[in-house]
């Protein structure tokens, strides 16, 4: 089976965006299943992205515990709120470049043809 390089990218960002679980399907599918060494690059980055929000996440969760027990309610929504916009800005931009290069080129995943 073939898949443009470009949509494999963007659905590689889009899943580590959605989630651990989404990304570990998404990223170990074409991991394993990719011929080509190119694929680790994309993988390389989305992870990277993925870890760092999901330390940005485990700072503001810190941060509103500590907010609430101040009463400060009002500085726990702003620091959520920088957070996910953040997180949104980062992973559409990427998967909008990504998606925009218009590459003639595809992957080859293996055991997707039918063939045995």
């Amino acid at each position: 089976m073939k898949i443009k390089k470009n949509l494999a990218e963007t659905l590689i960002y889009l899943s580590a965006y959605i989630g651990g679980a989404a990304f570990a399907l998404v990223g170990g599918l074409f991991f394993l299943k990719c011929k080509d060494e190119n694929i680790k690059k994309p993988l390389k980055i989305a992870l990277m992205l993925f870890v760092v929000f999901l330390g940005a996440d485990a700072v503001a969760l810190i941060f509103e515990d500590l907010f609430s027990a101040i009463d400060l309610w009002n500085a726990s929504y702003w620091v959520d709120l920088i957070v996910d916009l953040s997180k949104t800005i980062a992973f559409g931009l990427t998967a909008f470049s990504t998606f925009s290069g218009g590459s003639k080129e595809f992957y080859e995943l293996e055991g997707f043809s039918g063939e045995k």
